[in-house]
C-alpha cells in the first residue's frame, strides 16, 4: 500500500525576524533551504504544473527519511541566544490523495529537537488506543529530546521485528510509543 501527501506550500515565521516567509516548490525565501530527499524509489517529487510537493510513502518499499527538510538561516529565523522562550510557526497546507496519512515532523536545533505526528486520517495510533496529535517530548517537561533530529527515521529501520510505521512511531518517541501525549 502506498500512502500519498501532497503539500503545496509552507508559511514559516521565526523567532529572531517576526516576518513571515512562504514556501513552495518554485519559490524560496531569503534565509530558507528545501530540499526533497533523494528518493531512488522515484515516488517523492514536485508537480510544477500545481507547484506541489508530492510526498509517497510505501509499506512494501519504505524510505526511512525525512521527505522534506526545510533549512532556516540562524541569522534570519534562529532562536534567541539566551532566550529562555523562543518560537517558531509552520502552517502546511496538504491534502492526502489516498490510503492511510499521517504526518510525522521533526524539529531540531543544535543536538535538542521535538517530534510530532499528527493524525490526518482518524487512524493514528501510538499504541495505547488513543488517536489524535501527539508530541514528544511533551509540553510539561519543559525540556527537548537530545539527539539529531535529522538522523531519527534512519535509525529507525535498525529494528527488523517492526513494520516501517510502527519502527517510525516508536523512534520518534524515543523508542516507545507511549512517550508521546496529547
Amino acid at each position: 500500500m502506498q500512502f500519498i501527501v501532497v503539500c503545496a506550500c509552507i508559511l514559516l515565521t521565526g523567532a529572531a525576524d517576526p516576518e513571515s516567509a512562504i514556501v513552495d516548490p518554485l519559490n524560496t525565501a531569503d534565509g530558507v533551504t528545501v530540499s526533497l530527499v533523494d528518493d531512488t524509489r522515484g515516488l517523492i517529487g514536485v508537480d510544477e504544473i500545481n507547484n506541489e510537493w508530492k510526498m509517497v510513502e510505501s509499506d512494501t518499499d519504505p524510505l526511512y527519511d525525512w521527505m522534506l527538510q526545510i533549512n532556516l538561516a540562524a541569522e534570519t529565523y534562529g532562536f534567541e541566544a539566551g532566550s529562555s522562550e523562543s518560537t517558531v510557526t509552520v502552517s502546511v497546507d496538504g491534502s492526502r490523495e489516498s490510503g492511510d496519512a499521517d504526518v510525522f515532523v521533526g524539529i531540531g536545533v543544535g543536538d535538542q529537537y521535538v517530534t510530532y505526528v499528527f493524525d490526518i486520517d482518524g487512524g493514528v495510533d501510538i499504541g495505547d488506543g488513543r488517536d489524535g496529535a501527539f508530541m514528544y517530548p511533551y509540553c510539561s517537561t519543559g525540556v527537548m529530546s537530545s539527539g539529531d533530529v535529522s538522523s531519527l527515521l534512519w535509525e529507525s529501520n535498525l529494528d527488523p521485528t517492526l513494520d516501517f510505521w510502527s519502527s517510525s512511531r516508536k523512534a520518534l518517541g524515543v523508542g516507545d510509543y507511549s512517550n508521546f501525549e496529547l
